[in-house]
């Protein structure tokens, strides 16, 4: 009958066929042989592993055994020593070479996962990255398509031509367009941190912030705050780091003037450090 405590002798079910497999069901072997008369509890294996010099936690021995970790050759070596201790080794089913070996495959087979893994979530990552930026182009062809045509409409004031808004409010109609365009922009990104995809984010932040004026990232700024409030720390940090003091310094202008002021000092204060 097993003890409380004690751990149990199944693999978690997510550990694929292989080394590591492999390894863990020896680490169970060494486990259940390694007591004088039935297996240790977790904590007392933990303690005994202490003794020999190599401390480990009741929590990282279960996930060695469950493979959910893959231990080290040290714990495996310190396991198979307190087996050798418990019983004869000539009955028992591994050597300590097989288990180095079997050690070392294990960790061989994880890494090249955690490459391949690497590979996709990279791929995946330059995917978003070029949505990102397609749709960030597009945004930006619309908004100066709108200006080119607003500067006509200013164009022809200037000359005369009789038109039915006043220049005055043709601005309130710039300023109005513009805090659509923001909008967009920041509902867009928070979508993507939404969907996961941080990066995309990231680089709307980053290329939006290029683009825009003083005004637009105002406005842009505002936006966020709304949508994402992260997001908007996020981009005033990029726009510390990335633009010149004297962008930098006209921006924490515009909020202030914008009746934003302690966004003003959060983007001073982000300078100062």
């Amino acid at each position: 009958m097993s003890r409380r405590g004690q751990a149990g002798g199944n693999i978690n079910q997510n550990v694929p066929p292989g080394s590591r497999k492999d390894l863990a069901e020896a680490a169970i072997y060494l486990y259940q042989h390694c007591g004088v008369h039935q297996p240790p509890t977790l904590r007392e294996l933990s303690e005994r592993l202490g003794e020999l010099g190599h401390p480990v936690g009741e929590d990282s021995v279960s996930r060695y055994l469950n493979g959910s970790r893959v231990p080290g050759q040290q714990f495996i070596e310190h396991l198979y020593k307190l087996t050798a201790e418990a019983s004869d080794t000539r009955s028992m089913r591994y050597s300590l070479q097989e288990l180095q070996h079997l050690c070392e495959a294990a960790h061989k087979e994880c890494r090249s996962v955690e490459c391949a893994n690497l590979r996709r979530r990279h791929t995946r990552t330059q995917v978003e990255l070029e949505q990102a930026r397609r749709e960030l182009n597009s945004l930006l062809r619309a908004a100066g398509n709108r200006n080119a045509a607003l500067n006509l409409t200013s164009s022809a004031s200037d000359q005369g031509t009789h038109l039915p808004v006043p220049r005055r409010s043709g601005d309130r109609q710039v300023r109005q367009r513009t805090q659509l365009e923001a909008r967009l922009l920041a509902s867009r990104a928070r979508e993507l941190i939404e969907q996961q995809k941080t990066a995309g984010a990231l680089l709307l932040l980053r290329e939006s912030m290029r683009e825009l004026s003083p005004l637009e990232s105002t406005l842009y700024l505002a936006a966020l705050r709304h949508e994402h409030p992260r997001l908007a720390d996020e981009y005033v940090c990029i726009f510390v780091r990335e633009r010149t003091d004297r962008s930098v310094i006209h921006f924490a202008a515009e909020l202030h003037k914008r009746g934003m002021p302690e966004e003003a000092g959060a983007v001073l204060r982000a300078v100062i450090k």
